[in-house]
């Protein structure tokens, strides 16, 4: 009898061993495949390419300086947009495995509605992942390797969301927003023309220790604000757009309007940059329709139209951002 109650506890402890052993060893699969999706050196990686599910292909490439990235070889990449998909890469992983019941409605998601994202570095593919729909709740994305049967929940921890949504085609939503960027050292000149209003147009000439303010009309010498006149050419560093807007379908009527003001500013290298601001209708997102006295306004006074990049490019600024620029000729002058 004893020995039967021994040979009965050694067989527990043997079955309790084997299941610890084959719980620990299923953890350290599932931790390994884990980081199956993570690139853990970012830095090395020099191009990336998107497509979505409609076909449409993006190619994100590092710029030659190292820092900056260009998409389809033509436009620099937001910044912005840049860091958060490569901090993504690095950070995404594995949150759970997709459960048997909703395996093929996954499969079919990431056939129909998904995107695939290859991931270079020195040019050569070291990884290529197939990303499908957000999973319920919010815990992550839909993703698998290429090549592997298995599909995943994949997220970043500490992050509730969808990851697929910072993998975007859309070319202007990834094109760089920066107008100005220039510090004050490198400014040769700024000009502002008024077209209805010339006697408020200037032209700004920087001479180092001196700087000089010259109305478009008024030929008279006149004694210039140097503090005001330094702080104005101290604001065209990191000058943003709001967004790009080249297909507005009232594109014509906006340009038909008047201007506001031209505004052309050439640095010391004689690289010179202009935006022409138009005035924004107001419409269903305006901020203010009426005046103090309840009369419809016909103008957004929070924000306007704009054409950069040699007039071709159609965007929206905001007056809280480029307002500082509109300045006139008389605030310069004692």
């Amino acid at each position: 009898m004893k020995k039967i109650l021994g040979l009965a506890v050694l067989l527990i402890l043997l079955a309790g061993g084997s299941w610890i052993l084959m719980n620990n060893d299923t953890a350290n699969t599932f931790d390994k495949k884990g980081s199956v999706f993570t690139i853990k050196n970012t830095d090395e990686v020099n191009k990336i390419v998107i497509k979505d599910f409609e076909g449409v292909e993006r190619e994100l490439k590092r710029f030659s300086d190292g820092e900056n990235w260009v998409i389809d070889g033509r436009y620099f990449v937001r910044p912005d947009a840049m860091d958060v998909l490569l901090e993504t890469l690095e950070r995404m992983t594995i949150y759970a495995p997709i459960p048997a019941e909703a395996k093929e409605n996954v499969e079919k998601s990431m056939q129909n509605q998904g995107r695939v994202v290859w991931i270079y570095e020195d040019d050569k593919l070291i990884k290529e992942i197939i990303m499908g729909a957000g999973a319920p709740k919010g815990n992550g994305t839909y993703m698998k390797v290429a090549g592997q049967e298995q599909a995943y929940i994949v997220n970043i921890p500490g992050f509730n969301g969808f990851l697929h949504r910072r993998f975007f085609t859309d070319l202007e939503e990834w094109r760089d927003r920066t107008v100005f960027n220039i510090a004050a050292k490198d400014i040769a000149s700024v000009s502002v023309d008024y077209m209805l209003h010339p006697n408020h147009s200037f032209t700004l000439v920087n001479k180092g220790n001196n700087i000089e303010v010259k109305s478009a009309v008024n030929k008279e010498d006149k004694t210039v604000n140097k503090l005001v006149a330094r702080q104005y050419i101290g604001e065209f560093e990191d000058m943003y757009i709001e967004a790009f807007d080249n297909y507005y379908s009232h594109k014509d009527s906006v340009l038909n309007e008047s201007p506001v003001c031209k505004i052309a500013v050439t640095d010391k290298a004689g690289k010179e940059t202009e935006m022409t601001i138009y005035p924004m209708f107001v419409n269903e997102r305006s901020k203010s329709m009426f005046d103090p006295q309840g009369n419809p306004l016909k103008y957004d006074r929070d924000h306007y139209y704009a054409l950069i990049n040699k007039d071709q490019d159609f965007v929206v600024i905001q007056e809280y951002v480029f307002g500082k620029l509109f300045k006139k000729y008389e605030e310069f002058v004692n």
